[in-house]
């Protein structure tokens, strides 16, 4: 199954790359409020599909129990290169949206944000497959049309 989890990613990465030329800066994170994220940190499950998937995560974050931490929506003013994907479910996004401090960062205004279908970030293998195939198709979505 292992074997076929590391096919699954490089087909994965061979799709990204179908539809983006350069590598990519991606922070894949979740809300907590409209003012806090939980950050995926360098021991995640998130964050090794990141890396498997070719990406680079913007935000690096020291090992923590569970694999997040949580930090103000601040922390990601900076992020004018990177794309932004915020995993579902987030029952507050309408107000997300409608705040000027979200309208305001520089992801959302080059439209370099979207939200991924729920995924469990603490189960096995298939959790990671299935994470990675979320990962891609809400990249995909933001893709430049060719």
């Amino acid at each position: 199954k292992l074997a076929k989890l590391n096919d699954s990613f490089k087909q994965l990465r061979d799709k990204i790359r179908q539809h983006y030329s350069a590598p990519l800066d991606v922070l894949v994170m979740r809300f907590s409020t409209p003012n806090s994220v939980l950050l995926s940190t360098e021991n995640s499950t998130t964050d090794y599909v990141v890396e498997q998937l070719g990406l680079t995560n913007p935000i690096q974050v020291s090992a923590r129990a569970w694999g997040i931490k949580q930090d103000r929506i601040n922390r990601l003013q900076n992020l004018e290169q990177s794309y932004v994907l915020y995993v579902q479910p987030f029952p507050q996004e309408s107000k997300l949206n409608s705040s000027p401090l979200w309208q305001a960062m520089p992801f959302v205004k080059k439209q370099r944000v979207n939200s991924v279908r729920a995924v469990w970030a603490y189960g096995g293998a298939m959790s990671l497959q299935y994470m990675a195939e979320a990962i891609t198709d809400s990249l995909i979505e933001l893709a430049p049309k060719q």
